[in-house]
Formats: structure tokens, sequence, C-alpha cells
């Protein structure tokens, strides 16, 4: 297996980089689709606001999109930090690896 500073040279520079990025995509697209999936609940939500006949119904309706949005939130938040907790821990394995010396590298 190839170190990577030798298929890119600019990653001897910084070992990191490569894993930080794909780390950066991973919350960025994880970010557009639950901002996606909430607008949609959230046009839901008002549709079925305005269709209530009474305030009890009223009522309901919110406390479901307040329950649904605090679970939403809190599953994102979770799935956030286990994106953000592996490309902090691969970026440091593979930092690591490409600081290693290899066994005859030193001059005698």
């Amino acid at each position: 297996m190839k170190k990577p500073s030798e298929t890119n040279p600019m990653a001897a520079l910084n070992p990191i980089q490569a894993q930080a990025m794909q780390a950066m995509f991973a919350v960025a697209t994880e970010t557009m689709q639950f901002l996606s999936a909430r607008i949609q609940q959230d046009i839901e939500t008002q549709q079925a606001m305005l269709a209530c006949k009474s305030f009890e119904e009223l009522q309901k309706v919110q406390a479901e999109f307040h329950k649904k949005t605090l679970e939403d939130y809190s599953g994102a938040t979770a799935k956030m930090m286990t994106i953000l907790t592996s490309g902090a821990s691969d970026s440091l394995k593979s930092a690591a690896y490409s600081w290693k010396r290899a066994y005859d590298d030193v001059p005698l």
C-alpha cells in the first residue's frame, strides 16, 4: 500500500487534509439532507395547521410537530458527532502512518 505522500506530494505537508476534507464533505451532505427534510416537514405542518377546525386540533398538531422536531435535531446531532469523531480518528491514524519512519531510512 502506498503512503499518501507517494500518491500526492502535497499530502506530506498536511497528511490530515484528505480525511478532514472527506469529513467536512460528509457533514455538509448530512446538513443539506437534514435541512431539506426539515423544510418539507415544516411545510406539511403548516398545511396541517391551516386545515385545523378547532383549537384542540391545532394544539395536537403543534405538540406532534415539537416532539418530532426534538427527535430530528437530536438524531442529527448524534449523526454529526459520529461523522466528526470518525473523521478525526481516521485523520489521526493517517497522520501517524505518514509520519512513521521506515526501518532502513536511518543513515549509518
